[in-house]
């Protein structure tokens, strides 16, 4: 679990205190190194075309920055000031970033905030299912919900498709 969360390391209990000191040691380089402005900015540092749509998403993670390829992007998921990343290969990526940034990002890449705690990737919409704000089922069987607020917004973007 800690890897999946890019944790710089873990103690076990009891803890002992040696490594309760390397464990701040690392913390502190690391801070040191790479601070808040750093993360953001290898977020926005991203790999675009000629035409300003983005290719791949540069994103921040415990080893340096991860290059993820847009089109393998099903959908992004908010968890408080964090972002989960569910790719078509069935893995997913928290990022460290909340999802409205995201949001700025990938908009002109055919992405579509349908819900107050998702932005899907429209290229991978399998299926549009009817309801008082409906769902969309997606590339690896997701199910996402549509809010109220946005169906009418996701209805006329889907007649553009």
């Amino acid at each position: 679990k800690a890897i999946r969360f890019s944790a710089l390391d873990y103690l076990l209990k009891p803890i002992d205190v040696d490594d309760l000191i390397q464990a701040l040691r690392k913390v502190k380089e690391r801070l040191h190194h790479k601070g808040p402005a750093y993360q953001y900015q290898s977020v926005l540092n991203n790999v675009q075309h000629k035409s300003g749509k983005i290719d791949r998403l540069a994103v921040p993670s415990a080893e340096g920055i991860d290059f993820l390829n847009i089109d393998e992007i099903v959908y992004c998921e908010a968890d408080g000031s964090y972002t989960i990343i569910y790719f078509v290969n069935a893995l997913k990526k928290l990022i460290c970033r909340n999802l409205k940034d995201f949001e700025n990002i990938l908009a002109e890449s055919g992405f579509f905030r349908v819900h107050h705690s998702f932005l899907i990737n429209i290229r991978h919409i399998q299926k549009y299912i009817k309801g008082e704000g409906g769902y969309v089922i997606m590339t690896g069987n997701y199910h996402i919900d549509i809010s109220r607020r946005r169906k009418e917004e996701f209805l006329k973007l889907l007649d553009r498709i």
